[in-house]
């Protein structure tokens, strides 16, 4: 399941990350904390506002990654392509 919007999980936290930026499609989210529990990926944005929160349940990541090539993405990252649509209306689709 696609969990926008969703508070970061509490329960079984493998591991976080703090100072990470997110990006949807080339759309940068902003800066915030990645959470890799034993449920989801999620990524909550800094600040109190968590209408830009991600979250996704594992059997929508269809493929995933760590790509550090600097000519497909110009930033080290962790390359997730998710199974389903997020609505999010600040997001560009890609061209």
């Amino acid at each position: 399941m696609l969990l926008p919007n969703e508070p970061p999980p509490e329960e079984g936290i493998r591991h976080r990350q703090s100072d990470i930026q997110a990006f949807v499609n080339q759309t940068e989210m902003g800066t915030g904390t990645l959470y890799i529990a034993e449920s989801r990926v999620s990524w909550a944005k800094d600040g109190a506002d968590r209408r830009s929160n991600l979250s996704f349940e594992y059997p929508r990541i269809a493929v995933h990654a760590v790509s550090r090539e600097r000519a497909i993405f110009p930033h080290p990252c962790l390359y997730l392509m998710i199974d389903g649509v997020l609505d999010l209306p600040e997001v560009r689709e890609p061209t």
